[in-house]
């Protein structure tokens, strides 16, 4: 009997595909960039927002974004052509490219 191996990194993408896992691991990547691609337009970014999740608004696809205040909110809209052009950067690994920030000051205990 003859084993062979087979590198998880191989099979991955089947498996996934397969489960219906795609498109949340697509997402889970792209919402773990969010600090790299804030922090060098301004660490505050980072610290202070928090990219939650991705939503479809009719053919738009959007980063939701969950900020501490109403000025965090107003700096990351100014930012928000920078942001977006960061993100998609990394659009060939994630196999998501965004339209838009959706933006919104939480609540306590809520995203």
């Amino acid at each position: 009997m003859s084993h062979s191996t087979t590198a998880l990194s191989d099979i991955l993408p089947a498996v996934t595909q397969a489960m219906g896992w795609e498109a949340k691991v697509q997402e889970l990547a792209l919402l773990s960039l969010w600090p790299t691609v804030c922090a060098p337009l301004n660490p505050a970014y980072a610290q202070k927002s928090q990219a939650w999740g991705v939503a479809k608004r009719g053919v738009k696809r959007l980063l939701q974004v969950s900020v501490e205040d109403a000025l965090m909110a107003s700096e990351l809209n100014f930012a928000k052509e920078a942001l977006l052009e960061g993100l998609n950067a990394y659009a060939p690994q994630t196999g998501l490219l965004l339209d838009g920030l959706d933006i919104k000051v939480k609540r306590r205990g809520t995203r």
